[in-house]
């Protein structure tokens, strides 16, 4: 019998996991988490987002442009079918008082991470992002949602 576990990823990450693991993600700000997920094989990733764009290809997880490229091509080598494949969006907040939201560096990741899953016609099912507090994850790859917590809503799921 395969155990319940719980997979954490950390800033410029991605965690592939399956059926019944859960993958965990804490301190999201301005970082987007990207979660894909395959409702069929029970499979599921989740890139922990810096900045929208970047060119360091060694670590290609810090950048939207990168990372959600990366993570689909190995997504599929995981098991992973592109066409059943949908995602949710979860952080993008603006953490500086001093900076608009719809400018912040963390709406700057989720439109980026939004157009690149656009591009490679992966469906955005659920998001929870912007506004101005942290968020932490838990995705529960038995059943795909994600349970999201924020200190001024609480407990929620998407």
């Amino acid at each position: 019998m395969y155990l319940k576990k719980t997979y954490f990823v950390s800033i410029g990450s991605a965690v592939f996991r399956q059926s019944p693991d859960i993958i965990s993600c804490k301190g999201l700000g301005s970082c987007v988490a990207v979660c894909l997920y395959d409702e069929v094989k029970k499979k599921g990733c989740v890139i922990h987002i810096l900045l929208p764009y970047g060119e360091d290809h060694a670590k290609p997880f810090f950048y939207a442009n990168l990372g959600i490229a990366k993570a689909l091509e190995r997504c599929v080598k995981f098991g992973m079918r592109k066409e059943r494949m949908w995602a949710k969006l979860v952080g993008g907040a603006c953490v500086f008082s001093n900076v608009s939201e719809s400018s912040s560096i963390g709406m700057r990741n989720v439109i980026e991470s939004r157009k690149w899953l656009n591009f490679f016609k992966i469906p955005i099912i659920a998001e929870d992002t912007g506004g101005t507090s942290g968020r932490n994850l838990l995705f529960d790859l038995v059943t795909g949602e994600i349970e999201v917590f924020t200190f001024k809503k609480g407990k929620m799921k998407i």
